[in-house]
């Protein structure tokens, strides 16, 4: 998993660090950022798995894949405002 220096990323991802209480048990799920895989790059979650020592780890792909200004672009039209 790789994660893009875009902006709107970076903010959710220093979102999921600052959580100074975690719960036993509970999966922390971030709102859609900008990442990539092996197949290419694409809208997507990442977690804090409670299954790995609260690792951040992709949780779920919200669109197809594409290039890295494509899914910067389709964040910033689509998720930009949550």
């Amino acid at each position: 998993m790789q994660i893009s220096t875009h902006k709107g990323t970076q903010a959710e991802l220093e979102r999921l660090k600052a959580i100074d209480t975690l719960v036993l048990g509970m999966d922390y799920v971030s709102e859609p950022i900008v990442m990539a895989s092996a197949a290419g790059w694409y809208i997507g979650k990442v977690c804090l798995d409670s299954d790995m020592d609260y690792m951040i780890a992709p949780w779920s792909r919200e669109s197809l894949y594409m290039t890295e200004e494509e899914a910067i672009a389709l964040w910033e039209y689509d998720y930009a405002d949550e």
